[in-house]
């Protein structure tokens, strides 16, 4: 290999070799257990792999991570690895080297370069994380009782909660939908909160959401025109524009994303 920073495949490379003498396998166990998973390499094209003689596909990546229990993200981006040849650094293009974490942090779309195309496109990504975050935060909430609970034993402040929670989920996978994306598939019990219809809020649960979005938030109207108004918490118009359009409310400009 080349010296200076490693390119994507020759770090690929060096950390399968990495994990493979980590776990104390040789080259021969290693293909045992690539074949139990499946997959076709010899001891002979791992070796050919580690030493940079031989390309590594998509299809090897995976069928090796599996076989080393290895996240195949992992074996892309050794984070925190150091060794004689693997530096903590990869040239993930011609004359831009960065570390192996901001490598990654790239990789997955939660980092972006300075390139504008390149940060909307990675709106998906913003919003199916945005969207596993609020479904697990409602889940947790709500995992030891039925929602919505029985007026007699209803955590008032947890009901209130759930509430904004799917308010949330249900804006989330409208913007989805408006950027073309098809929405994950929610648990039986949720379906509902995909169909047209108001959701009407109490007071304290329109407020919440308006503390949770400082400044402004995105109303869109029964005409389907969007517009920005200043809000604060407590404040009436907030509230009955909350309790009347809340299956409407979007989170703040997303990176990227033009003004309507």
């Amino acid at each position: 290999m080349s010296d200076g920073p490693p390119s994507p495949e020759q770090l690929l490379a060096l950390s399968i070799r990495h994990h493979r003498e980590q776990q104390r396998l040789t080259a021969q166990q290693l293909a045992d257990r690539v074949r139990q998973q499946g997959g076709n390499l010899s001891r002979q094209v791992i070796s050919k792999m580690e030493l940079g003689g031989r390309g590594i596909s998509i299809d090897d990546l995976f069928v090796l991570a599996r076989a080393l229990s290895v996240p195949p993200y992992l074996l892309l981006f050794p984070v925190g690895t150091r060794t004689d040849q693997i530096s903590g650094e990869v040239e993930i293009v011609p004359g831009i080297t960065l570390s192996t974490w901001a490598a990654a942090r790239w990789f997955t779309g939660e980092a972006m370069t300075s390139d504008e195309v390149e940060t909307r496109q990675a709106v998906p990504l913003y919003l199916f994380r945005q969207h596993d975050r609020v479904l697990n935060d409602y889940l947790d909430i709500v995992t030891d009782d039925l929602f919505p609970p029985s007026p007699a034993t209803a955590d008032p402040e947890r009901k209130s909660r759930a509430g904004q929670l799917l308010v949330r989920l249900r804006n989330i996978r409208a913007d989805m939908r408006r950027h073309d994306l098809e929405p994950p598939e929610l648990p039986d019990d949720l379906r509902y909160i995909d169909e047209k219809r108001h959701v009407y809020l109490t007071p304290e649960q329109a407020d919440a959401i308006v503390a949770e979005h400082p400044g402004s938030l995105r109303i869109v109207d029964q005409t389907g025109r969007g517009q920005h108004r200043e809000h604060k918490p407590g404040d009436g118009a907030a509230i009955q524009d909350a309790q009347k359009f809340a299956r409407n409310f979007h989170p703040p400009q997303m990176p990227g994303e033009d003004d309507e």
